[in-house]
């Protein structure tokens, strides 16, 4: 049985997604939806496992063969690592915001922080300060933003 909940919200039209995408998904109620294009909240995303990749590759080419669009919003640490692997996962798709790990060399802190790009595809790397020491902070992961080449 799979982990993955998808919440919809009337008000917003935007889907919730939290858990893992693994062999035992079923994302028929994002892909069958009758909306023109799709907005997904993948904040809640905790892992995704390689047959649950697959499925979610399949799930978005039959999207994009119906001519619907998709927006990706709040896309969880798990996504952006999915994101680099393979440029399939942000084929044809809006990213809108991300988070990202960064970690500071001199006390060991961790921070998440979520990057908003919105419509603006002129991305430059936010500086973040380290909120227990004050000193710049570094992506945990060194090509993080290498996805964004391909968008």
């Amino acid at each position: 049985m799979s982990t993955l909940s998808i919440q919809s919200n009337e008000k917003d039209g935007i889907f919730y997604l939290s858990g893992e995408i693994d062999a035992h998904t079923d994302l028929s109620l994002l892909f069958d939806s009758q909306d023109d294009h799709l907005t997904l909240n993948l904040k809640g995303v905790t892992n995704i496992y390689s047959i649950g990749a697959k499925k979610w590759l399949e799930g978005v080419r039959d999207l994009r063969r119906s001519g619907k669009g998709l927006i990706y919003i709040e896309c969880s640490e798990i996504f952006v690592e999915f994101f680099n692997i393979s440029p399939a996962f942000t084929q044809d798709v809006r990213i809108q915001s991300f988070e990202v790990a960064f970690m500071c060399e001199s006390c060991d802190q961790y921070k998440s922080q979520m990057i908003v790009l919105g419509n603006n595809l002129a991305f430059e790397q936010p500086t973040i300060v380290c909120p227990q020491c004050g000193t710049e902070m570094i992506t945990e992961e060194e090509d993080v933003f290498r996805f964004l080449e391909n968008l």
